[in-house]
């Protein structure tokens, strides 16, 4: 009885430390995400300073336009370029987003049988099984806020895209009528 009982605790204890390797992968993969997110957000900083510089630089040149000391539109036109590039920059921006989203979600969705997993650990008092449920804790936190921070890059890079677009919308119509 008591070799069946050993075997049977071995087999736990393999269990749990293979839960434990999925539980540091789940983390690790949120870990890579998380960083991720983050070049992306450093990303829509660079945009949004750029184009701050650029808005500003436009409407001087209308000031100037408009008091008589400047007329060659030539300068107006290379602003264009470097416009339409950063829009295809943010597209990227969605496009990775939106996997990152599918991403997300695909972790979420192992999170009902990972809670009952861990459910069922916290019956079992033994250390390996302790650290599990606090990877998965660690690892759960962590997606709860990667799904926080892509919302707000989502909506930062909508922003920044309607800004963009509406910028060479005026560009396009100070060019049109001058």
């Amino acid at each position: 009885m008591e070799n069946k009982n050993d075997e049977l605790l071995i087999k736990l204890d393999n269990s749990i430390k293979s839960l434990l390797r999925s539980a540091r992968e789940f983390k690790k993969e949120n870990e890579n995400i998380s960083n991720i997110l983050l070049q992306l957000a450093e990303m829509l900083d660079n945009i949004d300073k750029t184009l701050e510089i650029i808005e500003k630089n436009f409407q001087l040149i209308i000031k100037n336009r408009e008091s008589g000391k400047f007329s060659n539109n030539e300068i107006i036109k290379k602003f264009v370029k470097p416009l339409e590039n950063l829009i295809k920059v943010i597209e990227n921006i969605e496009n990775t987003s939106n996997n990152l989203k599918n991403e997300i979600e695909n972790c979420a969705s192992s999170i009902p049988t990972l809670k009952e997993i861990t459910d069922k650990l916290k019956i079992i008092n033994i250390a390996s099984s302790t650290q599990a449920i606090e990877e998965f804790k660690i690892a759960y936190d962590m997606l709860e806020n990667n799904r926080k921070k892509l919302d707000e890059l989502i909506d930062k890079t909508k922003i920044l895209k309607d800004k963009l677009e509406n910028l060479l919308l005026q560009i396009d119509d100070f060019l049109n009528k001058h």
